[in-house]
């Protein structure tokens, strides 16, 4: 598949594995998206979405050096002493073909996977 953000990484029986890439030309920013069919025995058989992210602290632009040097210092202290920090993310898709063609694969897995129900 071709596409503007969102390409097939690898395909097997049960699952289908794509790798979409942020807008923000980060070349460490990106996920993986698995399309998998689970067959937990009996009835018990879905289809699965499974998000995979790396967690990275980025800078903030344009911001002095001793702020972001603080805001590394509670990110570190909060994991020391709550177990985990919070980091939040934005991933962005621009542009209405990005959007159409992150959905199209979606569209592409699940139906491929539905043959197998």
């Amino acid at each position: 598949m071709t596409s503007e953000n969102i390409c097939k990484v690898s395909e097997y029986e049960d699952s289908i594995f794509y790798k979409a890439h942020c807008n923000c030309m980060s070349p460490e920013h990106e996920h993986c998206l698995e399309l998998s069919y689970e067959n937990h025995g009996g009835e018990n058989k879905e289809i699965c979405l499974t998000l995979y992210s790396d967690l990275a602290y980025y800078d903030i632009y344009g911001c002095k050096w001793y702020h972001k040097f603080w805001k590394r210092i509670k990110i570190a202290f909060s994991l020391l002493i709550g177990g985990h920090p919070e980091i939040h993310d934005c991933f962005l898709f621009n542009g209405e073909k990005a959007v159409e063609d992150y959905i199209k694969a979606l569209q592409e897995g699940l139906e491929k996977l539905k043959s197998i129900v």
